[in-house]
């Protein structure tokens, strides 16, 4: 017994866009696990940070630790725009035309995950003074 579909083949340049878009899914997706990385390795630095200080370590370290941890948590943040502007203007590029790939479910992931952790970094460092 065959299985009958309802909907048409598409032909082999859709089936190639599907591809790519995908593909650019996959590697939006991996730059945003990098960023993500390198975000909460800038908040567990700045936690660190709250412990030296209430350890009372020498003012050079507590400085260091604190300009590598905004470093590391606005680098992870400049990868987020970065990744989520270059998959936006991919699939504008390549969905155009389609109506079953839209790219906005990604980008507001993006924005929202970025706000979250930015929140929560100022609140740390307003926690600290």
């Amino acid at each position: 017994m065959k299985c009958q579909t309802t909907t048409p083949t598409p032909d082999t340049n859709e089936l190639a866009n599907m591809r790519t878009l995908l593909a650019a899914e996959r590697t939006f997706l991996a730059w945003v696990r990098t960023a993500l990385g390198l975000m909460a390795f800038g908040f567990v630095l700045e936690k660190f940070v709250w412990y030296l200080h209430e350890t009372g370590l020498t003012q050079r370290a507590f400085t260091e630790v604190k300009v590598l941890s905004f470093f590391a948590f606005a680098s992870g943040g400049c990868i987020f725009f970065a990744a989520a502007r270059r998959f936006f203007l991919i699939t504008c590029r390549l969905g155009k035309g389609n109506n079953w790939f839209h790219a906005w479910p990604e980008v507001l992931l993006v924005v929202i995950l970025a706000l979250v952790l930015t929140i929560s970094m100022v609140a740390s460092v307003h926690i600290l003074g």
